[in-house]
């Protein structure tokens, strides 16, 4: 063990020694890489106690090359016309270096997976990787790692994941390629959010690649869910800062919104983008602007207008939207930015229902209603059903809040729209004659849906009461649900998976309606109200109650056996059909998600489209959870971060790290409920309930206006109940100037990703991940404003944002904006 610590001192010594030396011939530089690289990774294996420290110095000495070759590259095409043999050999060593140290991070994956066995997602990532030594797992059975290990060693293939994505990065970054493609970097990003959700290091990675691109939109939400996790990224905050300036910039230049008419079909969905990253960048200041009103109103519009135009490409850009607004609402540090993502959350959903509302009114007067529930939701419908989902759930996150706020003079009106909305879309969905109960009942999802599975982690759908959102959790076990992508699970048809979102809805109205106080809306029968129920429907109720109990129950039809096995062949049939029908749409991407057998000639697919020629069956990338939504796209993004399931139980933070993890279960063969028995079941609503109050007497005591709240807060006065939310920003509407001169710099968070050793660490690249050798001091500060040094100084800015070469060059590949057909993140 001595012997090769002392050989892997000598070999670090010896690679810093060949960078400082200018005669020095690079392929003995690529050798002495590949020297330190084996035995840093032999040390690690053989002491587990010593990866971070030594993860973070060999990624250090890779920083150092990379910069290395920029710089002299750099240097050549200044000159490009005097020196292309030159400048060809040295691209084509700077790939080798590049590709070489991808190799050995997949390797170092696979190896991690050898040596600690019994972590899932450790076992699916490994399983995709092919190496020239080592195509496939190893046929001895490791140990089962202990809980605290499985920790560690998942929190080192994370960031061996980040790594390897921004060595796919630099690649796009420096033009290395025929055609840059940032899509392999997305790719593993994305998956190092699945594997650790409570971190927010792959998504500021994933803004890193937005900010280059200049997408506004993206760079937003990433940056947000880089904030709104357990261990948000130090950075994130300042650098969302700037990224707003730079969009008002942009805005004064004229190059945010698209004017004038335009032949580009997506130039709708481009000027909804601008609109939006305006309104929040104004909205971000904590400061009273002109034209708040009529911007906000131009917003709504916008919204609404594109969300009824199926052809337009616009589904992971509402589903942005919605994050950005749910993850606003709950990181603003001035007063008056908290009334404004309040007031524009409450408004977006309104504008949402209203629109749901519509859809659901115009099927109610059809002269024929269409038999089959799957057939009675339109294109419409369908693009905002997942976006509804998560504002149910921010809803029951913030009841209190809203509840708090109702009496509130400029926030009444506004609340009020919201619960008339929201009461309308319950009562139609639970009307017989739309959807209703006992139809949807048939449709729940045992697993987690895309925008589940997105958002686990996603703190604004927590709070001190909830702690969190119960569709992550299978109710009867307590566990984590599986994921949508996982292998084991058989997917429901998408058809179906829309009205499994449609039961809850109903299952979150109706909770809210008849458990929940504070929400002023009220369960009569299977009925929801605004308030009070009207005199004659409770009069109605009653009635129809006695009337049941005066009336002998009719005696049960009996069963026939004939027509229930039709009715299931024929259901069988047609999924089968829908399935077929589908598959030559697919076959470019693989074979339905659902077909478990199937899982690893997907991943392998995947990875092998993302290799180079040369590079035969080496992987580049981690694998795709469906076959529709790749987790990675040629210089793009997936429909939405983090949705790449590995399986198992996460261990990101501390909401997840003591969760169960989920056991397959065979699935249930009840039948649905009748109404009669649906009284007696804990998992379903009764039938018939005692109408409640529009807001319980408490709760009336309890609202004030929001300065009241806002005080409240600000005098570290304890909460006195719910209805009041817990530390709020404090601060006084009269003076955000002044409480932005003490600022929110979150440089020195000690939250941050994995220890504060690796937090001090520059990175020799600038956007570089965090993880490098401790103590370094930053070569350099980056000159586009990104990422400056934190008012304390103990942090390296240069951190991720920093300038680079041609970091903010318009030459780049523009990015794709690519959606799936139905609609989620970065």
């Amino acid at each position: 063990m001595e012997d090769l610590l002392a050989q892997e001192r000598v070999a670090e010594q010896h690679v810093y020694g060949l960078l400082k030396d200018p005669s020095a011939p690079l392929g003995i530089l690529l050798q002495g890489y590949d020297t330190y690289r084996q035995l840093c990774q032999a040390n690690i294996l053989a002491d587990f106690a010593s990866a971070e420290k030594r993860e973070a110095k060999l990624w250090q000495a890779h920083t150092e090359g990379r910069k290395f070759f920029s710089r002299n590259l750099k240097n050549l095409r200044k000159a490009e016309s005097e020196q292309p043999v030159a400048i060809r050999s040295l691209i084509k060593l700077f790939l080798t270096f590049l590709k070489d140290s991808e190799k050995f991070y997949r390797g170092y994956i696979h190896a991690l997976s050898e040596t600690f066995g019994g972590i899932p997602e450790l076992e699916a990532i490994a399983q995709s990787v092919k190496t020239p030594n080592n195509g496939g797992t190893s046929e001895s059975s490791p140990a089962v790692a202990a809980p605290k290990l499985r920790v560690a060693v998942l929190g080192s293939c994370h960031q061996a994941l980040i790594y390897l994505g921004d060595l796919s990065r630099y690649r796009a970054s420096d033009k290395l390629d025929k055609e840059p493609k940032y899509g392999p970097a997305l790719g593993y990003y994305g998956l190092a959010c699945t594997i650790q959700p409570a971190s927010g290091l792959g998504y500021h990675q994933q803004a890193v690649i937005a900010l280059e691109q200049k997408d506004h939109l993206r760079a937003a939400y990433n940056l947000y869910r880089a904030i709104v996790v357990e261990n948000p990224h130090p950075n994130a905050m300042n650098n969302l800062k700037l990224e707003f300036e730079k969009v008002s910039s942009a805005f004064k230049k004229g190059e945010l919104i698209p004017m004038g008419s335009s032949k580009d079909p997506q130039a709708p969905r481009r000027v909804l983008e601008g609109w939006f990253v305006r309104m929040h960048g104004l909205c971000f200041a904590g400061e009273q602007f002109k034209g708040h009103d009529e911007l906000e109103n131009e917003l709504l519009g916008h919204l609404a207008a594109i969300v009824k135009q199926p052809a337009l490409n616009v589904d992971s850009t509402l589903m942005r939207m919605v994050v950005v607004n749910l993850a606003a609402h709950t990181t603003v540090n001035w007063q008056m930015a908290f009334f404004w993502f309040l007031r524009l959350n409450l408004r977006t959903y309104t504008r949402l229902l209203d629109i749901f509302n519509s859809g659901l009114s115009v099927l109610r007067d059809s002269d024929e209603i269409p038999e089959e529930p799957v057939e009675k939701l339109t294109p419409a419908l369908r693009r905002i059903l997942p976006l509804l989902r998560l504002y149910s759930a921010w809803l029951s996150s913030n009841v209190h809040i809203i509840a708090g706020l109702a009496e509130d003079d400029a926030l009444s009106v506004y609340i009020d729209d919201l619960w008339r909305a929201y009461s309308r879309a319950v009562a139609a969905v639970a009307d017989d004659q739309i959807f209703g109960i006992w139809t949807l009942e048939e449709y729940r999802a045992e697993y987690m849906l895309e925008e589940d599975a997105d958002v686990l982690g996603f703190k604004p759908l927590q709070n001190e009461w909830t702690k969190i959102w119960r569709n992550w959790y299978d109710k009867a076990s307590g566990t984590l649900k599986p994921k949508f992508s996982d292998a084991h699970i058989a997917r429901m048809l998408p058809e179906e998976e829309m009205l499994a979102r449609l039961m809850g809805l109903l299952d979150d109205g109706l909770h809210l309606a008849h458990d929940v106080d504070e929400a002023p809306i009220s369960l009569l029968g299977t009925k929801v109200h605004y308030g009070q129920p009207p005199e004659e429907d409770v009069a109605a109720f009653e009635k129809a109650q006695q009337d049941l109990k005066d009336k002998p129950w009719p005696k049960p039809k009996p069963l026939s056996y004939a027509a229930a096995a039709a009715k299931s062949r024929a259901r069988q049939a047609q999924k089968q059909a829908s399935i077929q029908a589908s598959t030559p749409a697919k076959a470019a991407n693989g074979p339905p998600a659902s077909s478990a057998h199937s899982r690893q000639a997907q991943l392998s697919r995947m990875v092998d489209e993302l290799l180079d020629e040369e590079e035969g069956n080496n992987p580049v990338t981690p694998p795709q959870q469906h076959a529709l939504h790749p987790a990675v796209v040629p210089d793009g993004d997936s429909y939405m971060n983090g949705t790449n399931s590995m399986g198992g139980t996460y261990y990101g933070g501390s909401d997840f790290a003591n969760v169960p993890s989920y056991q397959p279960k065979l699935p249930s063969t009840s039948l649905p409920r009748s109404p009669r028995a649906a009284g007696a079941a804990a998992t379903t609503p009764s039938a018939f309930h005692t109408p409640k109050g529009a807001v319980a007497p408490s709760s009336l005591e309890r609202m004030q206006s929001v300065s009241t709240i806002w005080n409240k807060m600000a005098a570290n006065a304890a909460p006195t109940s719910p209805s009041f939310p817990s530390g709020l920003p404090t601060g006084t509407l009269s003076s955000p100037a002044q409480i932005r001169q003490q600022g929110h710099s979150r440089g020195n968070s000690a939250s941050s990703i994995r220890s504060r050793n690796s937090q001090n660490a520059p990175m020799g690249d600038s956007w570089s991940s965090l993880g490098s050798a401790p103590g370094v001091q930053a070569s350099h500060v980056p000159n586009d404003g990104y990422s400056r040094f934190s008012a304390s100084g103990d942090m390296a800015s240069p951190l991720l944002f920093g300038a680079g070469n041609n970091m903010w060059s318009t030459s780049n590949s523009s990015f794709r904006n690519i959606s799936p057909p139905n609609g989620q993140g970065g």
